[in-house]
């Protein structure tokens, strides 16, 4: 459950940051809103899979957005390459099947994320 909560947090904290990013860098709209629709998806999907009602997890304050929008999309690539990875690992450490396929398919997502987003650097 520990694994389960933690991811939630880390998708969590993307979002956030996501919804941050279109608010300081309107001009992004069009790269982080697909997005940020994915990583509502991913909570969502990781809050399903919880089995028992458990607490929400307590949520990292999300990073300050930097000024200039180039090094704000790099600061997302970065995000979701590091979320890409944690979910890999997750996946790794699931004890069930169904868990684990999720998690793959988070890792999956985020990878692409981090293909879009160096492109448009």
């Amino acid at each position: 459950m520990v694994l389960l909560t933690r991811a939630i947090a880390d998708e969590e904290v993307l979002l956030d940051y996501c919804r941050d990013l279109v608010g300081a860098h309107p001009t992004l709209v069009e790269l982080v809103r697909p997005v940020q629709a994915r990583q509502r998806d991913h909570v969502g999907a990781l809050r399903a899979a919880l089995t028992r009602a458990d607490p929400r997890p307590a949520q990292r304050p999300p990073g300050r957005v930097p000024g200039k929008a180039r090094v704000a999309v790099t600061t997302l690539t970065q995000l979701a390459s590091g979320a890409e990875q944690d979910r890999f690992a997750d996946c790794l450490a699931a004890e069930s099947g169904l868990l684990a396929r999720l998690l793959a398919s988070i890792s999956a997502s985020h990878a692409v994320t981090v293909e879009l987003t160096r492109t448009r650097r």
